[in-house]
């Protein structure tokens, strides 16, 4: 089972993943409200994570979000779990542009080389 700060950091992640072409579809979002739901979050926790929701995070905050969840991170299991759930949020609407896909290629090797 997943901890909550954990659940946490792999959403914000999810949500810079969405904004890679640089908007947060329909499909996207609920994608985030199901993964939200799994992990039992409360209104607080999602309260947090609003301004991820509302607005892209800068270049340096999205490498601060993902050294968060790498540290988080321990086994490769875990690692390729969190490609997975970003490749399906970028596949979320049915079509990955060059920007999703450029960007998971990106996050994946950092993923994979940490």
């Amino acid at each position: 089972m997943m901890l909550r700060s954990d659940a946490i950091a792999l959403i914000r992640v999810l949500l810079v993943a969405a904004w890679a072409d640089a908007r947060i579809s329909n499909s996207e979002m609920n994608y985030i409200k199901q993964i939200a739901h799994r992990f039992n979050l409360q209104d607080d926790d999602r309260l947090a994570l609003q301004p991820y929701m509302e607005e892209r995070p800068s270049d340096q905050e999205i490498q601060l979000l993902f050294r968060d969840l790498l540290g988080r991170i321990g086994s490769p299991a875990g690692r390729n779990e969190v490609i997975a759930h970003i490749q399906e949020i970028l596949n979320a609407d049915g079509e990955m542009t060059a920007d999703e896909h450029d960007f998971l290629d990106r996050k994946s090797t950092r993923l994979n080389s940490s």
